[in-house]
């Protein structure tokens, strides 16, 4: 099955793995995926441009930055859930153990091929170690029983260990 050079990350094959019967995506499907990718692209470089601006004393120019990359973020949230990607937290930690093998690995057959990136992809290659580890991590855990199936409200402050941690607040009605 054919899949482009871009679509590294697991969460791009699972759309392949949904539609095993299609060899193509759709182009909709194409344009969505180009959007999010522009749309990430965009929140990180305006947190980095805002991050730049507060070090040279522009504070009001920092804040306006963020709210972009904010509102960046939430378009991309927006396109990757009109993808399908409105998983369970079980599979989108399984997404991310696998995101991680797959940087790691990349990262590594980089610096084997002699390019001159060691010094800065090595630092990364740990902390990516050390992210897939609590991946993997909060992933048993989860799948053990009653793991992180305790509640607290958000507004009332609420404690509910019922396990169903998708409804209303049994205190006030909060629903978050």
């Amino acid at each position: 099955m054919f899949i482009p050079n871009f679509f590294h990350k697991p969460l791009f094959s699972i759309i392949y793995i949904r539609k095993r019967r299609r060899v193509f995506m759709e182009s909709n499907e194409n344009i969505i995926i180009k959007a999010f990718i522009t749309k990430c692209t965009a929140h990180v470089k305006y947190k980095y441009y805002a991050k730049k601006a507060n070090e040279e004393g522009f504070i009001a120019v920092c804040e306006k930055l963020e709210e972009i990359a904010q509102n960046e973020l939430y378009h991309a949230f927006a396109l990757l859930k009109r993808l399908g990607f409105d998983e369970s937290s079980e599979v989108n930690l399984t997404d991310v153990v696998e995101g991680e093998k797959q940087d790691i690995e990349r990262y590594r057959k980089l610096i084997s091929e002699n390019y001159n990136v060691a010094d800065i992809l090595e630092p990364i290659i740990d902390i990516d170690l050390f992210h897939l580890k609590t991946a993997e991590q909060l992933l048993t855990e989860m799948k053990s029983e009653n793991a992180y199936k305790i509640k607290k409200c958000a507004l009332c402050g609420q404690i509910d260990k019922s396990g169903n941690v998708l409804k209303p607040c049994p205190k006030c009605g909060y629903n978050k």
